[in-house]
């Protein structure tokens, strides 16, 4: 029974995890009308750790858990995108072995200015698939909603300025709520990140170079249901601070791979989501 706890707790986290690192990842981007962009992943944990009541990591008894993330972003026009994710998870616990299926997010994201790429807000609702296998893959397994804000520093597509440094560095940012119709706290979260190229891409003369990234992401919660016992209680009160790094390398003009490392820096009462993860992406036009 508690190894079952323990994998239900790192099933939510998990999930949790994989949803605000989609929105990070993904963020206020705009894609035109009628481009689809698909992403798959496959994460490894580090190992089994979590953050217990009083903010020291601690191990969880586990083995290295997988998952695989997938994510589907649709251009419905210039100004509205609609997209998806969900994951497939994989967790051996002692007598606790177990694939999964996790709640899934579907959603909407527009222009705060109609003609501007600088803001975005974004709506989108948690869908409870972790109900359909035999063992639930997390504790929420309820509807929720997550309400966003993006801010993006890039040069204005209407303004011709030859003077831009292809090479130069850019900040994104964002923050919003998530909410659920059970007795789970209300969740802020917030990032920013920074990302530059490091070198130059030209197709026509056959240059291909990564561009490299780092993200903060906070987590917090902003209601306190109850207090119990377990080191580790998706109903209560928590914080997580993460830090990710990425490269990612163009295989053509509408296909990319990735690889990041993101690690876990301080958290309370939740999850460590330390691990490596190595993603494809390709656009569809």
């Amino acid at each position: 029974m508690r190894a079952m706890k323990r994998f239900l707790a790192h099933a939510l986290s998990t999930c949790l995890g994989l949803a605000i690192a989609t929105s990070a990842v993904a963020g206020g981007y705009m894609r035109s009308g009628g481009e689809t962009f698909v992403g798959v992943g496959l994460k490894l944990d580090y190992n089994d750790s979590f953050f217990d009541k009083s903010g020291e990591r601690q191990h969880g008894g586990c083995d290295s858990g997988w998952s695989m993330p997938l994510f589907v972003d649709h251009g419905l026009s210039y100004y509205t995108n609609v997209f998806a994710s969900t994951s497939v998870r994989y967790k051996d616990c002692p007598g606790d072995k177990a694939w999964s299926l996790s709640d899934s997010e579907v959603g909407l994201r527009r222009r705060v200015d109609p003609l501007s790429n600088d803001w975005v807000w974004e709506a989108s609702l948690f869908v409870p698939t972790s109900r359909l296998g035999a063992m639930r893959s997390s504790d929420a397994a309820a509807w929720g909603y997550n309400l966003g804000l993006h801010w993006r520093d890039r040069p204005d597509p209407y303004v011709l300025d030859d003077t831009r440094d292809p090479l130069a560095g850019h900040w994104d940012a964002g923050f919003g709520v998530r909410g659920w119709a059970k007795h789970l706290p209300l969740e802020g979260w917030a990032y920013v990140t920074y990302s530059r190229p490091l070198g130059l891409t030209n197709w026509a003369l056959g240059h291909r170079a990564w561009t490299f990234s780092a993200t903060l992401d906070w987590r917090q919660s902003l209601t306190r249901t109850h207090a119990t016992a377990p080191a580790v209680d998706a109903h209560d009160q928590f914080h997580l601070l993460d830090l990710r790094v990425s490269f990612e390398y163009p295989l053509s003009r509408f296909e990319r791979f990735g690889l990041s490392f993101s690690q876990s820096l301080l958290g309370e009462n939740r999850d460590d989501s330390s691990g490596i993860t190595v993603r494809y992406g390709k656009t569809f036009r």
